[in-house]
């Protein structure tokens, strides 16, 4: 069984919780290491330029990701389209997932560097990938409930109404205040 101080040794300083380390070995192939209990070690005595971090997705990680996914998909008379490339899903993955320094507006890099992946970018993908699929998986799941239970989809629907209603007054109230500023400024009571 294991022990709640294993899952404290799987987090960074950042208190994130550690997926898995990879590592650059000195002939460039890539080595994974799982085990919590080798990770501080491995963290210690490896070239930062050469170990990467792959951090678990959080509830929170795996909503930000449904949310960007959802805002870049497109469904037209049933075809399913994605507008967003391979490569920079493939690095806001990497920025959410992992602790590479990534310059996102760097795009001929990362075109480079997806379009010529060396065995570290090939094993660090492979695992991203398996968040990626727990989210879908996650998304597929909830989906299914909702149908099959109309009263939880009803429930939900409301939500989303209240949240849009309150997301509506809180922008108007803004507006509001900040036009009574502008007329505060030119006097006018």
């Amino acid at each position: 069984m294991a022990k709640l101080q294993s899952l404290k040794m799987r987090k960074d300083d950042g208190e994130r919780q550690i997926k898995c380390l990879i590592i650059e070995d000195s002939v460039g192939d890539a080595i994974k290491y799982f085990n919590p209990s080798e990770f501080q070690s491995i963290i210690e005595t490896t070239d930062k330029d050469r170990l990467t971090k792959v951090y678990s997705a959080t509830l929170e990680d795996k909503q930000a990701m449904l949310e960007k996914l959802k805002d870049n998909i497109v469904v037209e008379d049933g075809a399913v389209s994605i507008n967003i490339t391979e490569a920079d899903l493939i690095m806001q993955l990497f920025v959410m997932f992992t602790d590479l320094e990534i310059d996102l507006e760097d795009k001929e890099l990362i075109e480079s560097v997806v379009a010529n992946p060396n065995d570290v970018f090939v094993a660090i993908k492979i695992e991203v990938d398996k968040i990626l699929m727990s989210i879908f998986e996650t998304f597929i799941a909830t989906q299914r409930t909702l149908q099959s239970n109309p009263h939880a989809t009803e429930m939900i629907a409301k939500d989303i109404v209240e949240d849009m209603e309150a997301k509506a007054r809180a922008e108007k109230e803004a507006k509001i205040a900040e036009l009574q500023a502008q007329l505060a400024e030119l006097g006018v009571k």
